[in-house]
């Protein structure tokens, strides 16, 4: 078997921190524009820039609030095994 070489991986891609409040990334005019032709795809409504600025800032309190809900339902289930 051949071994993937990470260098030729790591010239092709460059990372990106997702940064919603930076206008001159255009990451919010791309989930913008997808999220719209997703909609036109699936005939619902589509969404304005601000709509999707303000979705995507609440995905990350999302996140961890989900993160920390699993961690204490897990420790509820542990503390009743043992």
């Amino acid at each position: 078997m051949r071994q993937l070489n990470l260098n030729c991986i790591k010239n092709v891609f460059n990372l990106q921190e997702f940064e919603k409040d930076d206008d001159s990334n255009f990451h919010i005019d791309f989930i913008t524009a997808t999220a719209n032709l997703r909609a036109r795809n699936y005939r619902i409504n589509e969404v304005d820039r601000l709509k999707v600025k303000l979705t995507a800032g609440k995905i990350i309190p999302a996140i961890a609030t989900t993160t920390a809900m699993v961690c204490g339902v897990t420790t509820l289930e542990m503390i009743k095994y043992i």
